[in-house]
């Protein structure tokens, strides 16, 4: 009786759950060729070598490349934090390898933040604003679409919230469990993205300031990331022998638009700022973001007046940890749209109050009734307008090319085989896609003749593909030495059956 007790408490939210699993149910399936798809590709490949190899070689380590590696040489990514990897690959040794396994990861890491979202809002103000923002939630277009991709964010998104949501509940109760569940989901979300750093440190100044008798709990919080970012340091050294393996410290850099690396994206600050405003109208729509903006003047102006009631105060650190990524780490955010979801929860939850705060004020005008049904319709409003660009998103395949090459590999040559793809530029754009799929060790690079005669008995198979950078001369070269298969722009030699 209990369970139905629960259910019957619960339904709206069943119901938002249901309704978005629907329409992210069409993408689970997609192969990797869509936008920011290459994240899929990329930390699939890891995961796949994770589970390949033994832990006493990869020592855990996230091993780049694909079909046979010599782990003591391979190269390491250092790039980030490994607990996202690390669970995919867990996905990969119950259920396979494959894209859909991985992006059904994503999608339940989704649901679950989908889900602290509303319980987050019902501590803050209550259920029926917990609902609105569920659906806000759940109704953007940077939500639908990413939701599926397989990036280490939605995994950070989910845990961090659920580190939010305990936070609350300490502020209330101050019992020690509520506390250890806010640091245990904090060092989670630590070891799974970058953008969950900022996060930690706004709740322990605000412990800090609102909790006087807490100034150790608080300091805690507060140095977590620092912590955790040393165990990384110790981690890095462990696989790779170096404490800035990978070139940590250049794709910091590269991130916060600074070095050399980071020039060939040379942008102004209002450039920057020009494009966050179009992208955040094109995934929450302009509806949604003048809602979000006129929230964010009343309550700084109530705040200023100090009339700023608390569970407003700490939604306002839900916008700080949203913003602090892109602002700090700009390059990363101009090249990576996908960068701004941190800014969902609390676009959804300010929407949400704002909403609820008219609906108050309107309570009791005739026209309640009216305005009841309209505060629920006002996210699926928000739908509408993102719908097309939402079914864009969904139907792009700008990566097939690399799909189509890697599958191809696949069937028709052994997991043993070298294959060189007579095109850089072509490795550069879809190489992460053809190694996946194929799962062979692959080279990319162009030739002449004369050089690829003095490389060619390194490789069994050598593909040539019409249109890229290698001259129609090498192909007629290969052509009257080596059988091929041709399938559409690609023609793949075998090597070994020289004619």
């Amino acid at each position: 009786m209990s369970i139905l007790n629960k259910i019957k408490d619960y339904y709206f939210l069943i119901l938002i759950i249901f309704f978005f699993s629907i329409i992210i149910s069409s993408n689970i399936q997609k192969p990797f060729i869509g936008h920011h798809d290459f994240n899929g590709a990329f930390f699939a490949s890891i995961a796949r070598n994770l589970i390949r190899y033994s832990p006493s070689d990869t020592k855990l380590g996230l091993i780049l490349g694909s079909g046979p590696i010599s782990v003591l040489d391979a190269s390491r990514y250092t790039h980030n934090v490994p607990l996202h990897t690390w669970i995919l690959s867990l996905v990969f040794l119950l259920f396979g390898v494959g894209h859909t396994q991985a992006r059904i990861v994503s999608a339940v890491f989704s649901v679950g933040a989908l889900i602290f979202i509303y319980l987050i809002t019902q501590k803050l103000f209550s259920k029926s604003i917990a609902n609105i923002a569920s659906l806000f939630f759940a109704t953007s277009a940077m939500f639908l679409y990413f939701s599926t991709s397989v990036f280490p964010d939605i995994q950070g998104i989910f845990l961090s919230l659920a580190g939010f949501y305990y936070f609350l509940a300490y502020l209330k109760s101050n019992k020690n469990i509520e506390y250890l569940l806010l640091l245990s989901f904090s060092i989670l979300s630590l070891l799974t993205i970058w953008g969950s750093f900022f996060l930690p440190p706004f709740l322990g100044f605000c412990l800090l300031f609102t909790e006087k008798k807490q100034k150790r709990k608080a300091v805690v919080l507060i140095s977590l990331p620092i912590m955790i970012f040393l165990l990384f340091l110790v981690y890095v050294f462990i696989i790779s022998k170096s404490f800035t393996g990978g070139d940590l410290i250049g794709a910091a850099l590269f991130r916060l638009n600074l070095g050399s690396q980071s020039k060939m994206f040379s942008f102004t600050l209002t450039q920057f700022v020009k494009q966050e405003i179009t992208l955040l109208n094109a995934y929450y729509s302009k509806l949604t973001i003048v809602l979000v903006i006129t929230w964010l003047f009343l309550n700084m102006y109530l705040l200023i007046n100090k009339k700023a009631t608390r569970e407003k105060s700490l939604v306002l650190i839900l916008f700080l940890w949203g913003i602090s990524y892109p602002l700090i780490f700009r390059n990363a955010a101009f090249i990576h749209d996908y960068f701004l979801i941190y800014l969902a929860p609390f676009i959804a939850i300010s929407s949400a109050s704002l909403i609820g705060e008219i609906f108050g004020i309107l309570k009791n005008s005739s026209g309640f009734k009216y305005f009841y049904l309209f505060m629920f319709l006002v996210p699926f409003f928000q739908l509408l307008l993102v719908g097309k660009f939402t079914q864009a998103l969904f139907k792009t395949s700008a990566n097939r090319e690399g799909y189509i090459l890697g599958n191809v590999l696949n069937k028709n040559t052994k997991f043993e085989d070298k294959i060189l793809i007579l095109s850089g530029q072509f490795g550069a754009h879809f190489g992460v896609f053809t190694d996946f799929y194929s799962d062979r060790h692959i080279d990319y690079s162009d030739y002449s003749i004369e050089k690829l005669q003095k490389v060619i008995s390194n490789y069994q198979y050598i593909v040539y593909i019409e249109g890229r950078d290698t001259g129609k001369e090498v192909d007629d070269y290969l052509l009257s030495h080596y059988p091929a298969i041709s399938n559409a722009s690609f023609k793949i030699y075998r090597i070994d059956e020289a004619n």
